[in-house]
């Protein structure tokens, strides 16, 4: 049986707004690899993020073509919209995004500066988006949500109807850039064969390094939690070891679900009615999507105390 080496230190070696050093030390010799890959492969694919998905703008039905009085064309306007950096406060998904319309009268920019509202926080609010070479008045609506990894427009389109002569963008939400590791031998007392882990985290600023990294450590313990003591489990009770990915909830449900930490069948069911309500942004429209979908697999919710 193997043995974790005591006194372990995690060590913020440098902390930025958008980036961290820190050490691990010491880990017995290989973990540092196996380590600094796992959270790498985390930390670049499963930390949640806020984009612009899709956008409107008055006089302009595709995104391959031009307005009168605006310097820029489609294409590049739409890639100056993704360019933007921005931190979503809320419970917003592709399926139900948060809309924002900018108005403006030119000459001059549109940019991330005219947005001014409570639960968009605007990173580089010197982004901008088009230039107005002349006193033409612009209306632009844009669609924000939250999401982990990469989304296609194709997919933003089938999850969410937007109004007529919208163009939706493929977003990556990830605020997590880059990822480097690097692993060094270290002495334990008189013995050299250990491992010091060195991992380097870059974000957009949306999010502050160390908490990507307390959240791919929670996701990565979440996830082993599931296969625990797997001789344990009886045959009559191995559907609850299905993860929420197999369930087909609705994507925003998921996602709910996942920022929770409820990953699969035996966590969920370990919950009422009444510990759902209390989560932040899940509804009833949620909760009964959830509850037809453990129904299908003969499952329920823990009944309420006050149901009993």
């Amino acid at each position: 049986m193997v043995s974790f080496i005591e006194g372990v230190e995690v060590i913020k070696d440098s902390l930025t707004s958008d980036y961290l050093r820190l050490i691990i030390t010491p880990l017995y010799k290989g973990y540092g690899t196996t380590m600094g890959n796992v959270l790498r492969r985390i930390l670049l694919s499963s930390i949640e993020g806020s984009k612009i998905i899709g956008f409107r703008m008055s006089d302009l039905p595709h995104e391959f073509t031009y307005v009168n009085g605006i310097k820029e064309d489609g294409p590049r306007i739409a890639l100056n919209i993704r360019n933007l950096v921005v931190n979503l406060i809320g419970d917003y998904s592709i399926e139900n995004p948060k809309s924002y319309v900018i108005r403006k009268v030119g000459p001059g920019f549109v940019s991330g500066s005219d947005i001014v509202e409570g639960e968009i926080i605007v990173i580089n609010p010197e982004q901008v988006f088009l230039t107005m070479e002349r006193d033409v008045e612009i209306e632009m609506e844009i669609f924000l949500a939250k999401g982990i990894g990469y989304k296609s427009a194709q997919v933003s389109k089938e999850a969410f109807s937007y109004p007529l002569n919208s163009i939706a963008l493929d977003s990556y939400f990830s605020p997590v850039v880059k990822v480097n590791f690097q692993v060094e031998p270290t002495r334990v007392g008189r013995e050299i064969d250990y491992d010091k882990l060195t991992l380097e985290i870059w974000t957009n600023k949306s999010i502050n390094p160390w908490d990507t990294f307390i959240k791919a450590i929670s996701i990565l313990k979440d996830h082993l939690t599931i296969m625990e003591n797997p001789k344990e489990r009886v045959k009559d009770e191995k559907h609850k070891l299905i993860l929420i990915q197999s369930l087909n909830l609705k994507k925003r449900v998921e996602n709910l679900l996942l920022r929770e930490g409820l990953l699969s069948v035996d966590k969920i069911i370990k919950k009422s009615r009444n510990d759902f309500m209390e989560m932040d942004g899940f509804g009833e429209k949620a909760l009964e999507d959830l509850e037809s979908k453990l129904h299908d697999i003969g499952m329920s919710l823990k009944e309420d105390i006050n149901e009993a």
